[in-house]
């Protein structure tokens, strides 16, 4: 679960301030329609579709609709943080009519660290994955979610393995075992984002 942690870790950042920064990639927003429980392939992965009841800070009533992973039809995790806000969240886009913010980012995170397996040796690691952070305008309240896509492969699971992961011995210098062919940029991960948030659905109750 640690790239995972990894992840939310940026989408606060993101969301703290850093998405206002020009992103080298972009998405848009093309309206699609599953119904709750349908099992969508997004390259590759499985995503079952979930809907979850949101009520405004005036009581209004609405419902989302979205893509979360899955396995065999069990989602990992689904959940939508909302905030009070009436404040323009500098919008560039709209997602089912609402004004929304969205931002794709991608990053890579190298690491040496103490092989606690084989006392006494190191291993280099690297995560390297694609990110879209959405902020949405409903009402009186902000909606944030978001859905990443790891590398090599477009992998949306928590439990994808890293990049490289190596034991380097009992060396400090892990440049001889880097994987360069590896590490690249990630316009497949970016594609199956420009996938996923197009079954972002919000409907008034």
């Amino acid at each position: 679960m640690r790239i995972r942690n990894l992840i939310l870790i940026f989408a606060g950042l993101l969301v703290a301030g850093l998405a206002a920064a020009a992103p080298p990639h972009s998405i848009t927003y093309e309206k699609k329609s599953a119904a709750p429980g349908t099992t969508l392939i997004i390259s590759g992965n499985e995503f079952t579709v979930i809907r979850l009841p949101i009520r405004d800070f005036n009581g209004t009533k609405y419902a989302i609709t979205l893509p979360v992973p899955s396995q065999d039809g069990i989602i990992f995790f689904g959940d939508v943080f909302t905030t009070h806000s009436t404040d323009p969240i500098g919008a560039n886009t709209t997602i089912d009519g609402f004004q929304a913010l969205v931002t794709v980012s991608d990053h890579r995170f190298y690491s040496l660290s103490a092989d606690f397996v084989t006392p006494g040796t190191n291993v280099f690691e690297v995560n390297g994955f694609a990110q879209a952070i959405v902020r949405i305008q409903v009402g009186t309240m902000v909606l944030d979610l978001s859905e990443f896509f790891l590398s090599p492969d477009p992998l949306s699971s928590p439990l994808a393995p890293p990049e490289t992961n190596v034991n380097i011995g009992a060396g400090f210098n892990a440049v001889s075992f880097a994987e360069w062919w590896k590490w690249t940029d990630p316009v497949t991960q970016v594609n199956a984002l420009n996938l996923w948030i197009d079954y972002i659905r919000i409907i008034a109750l």
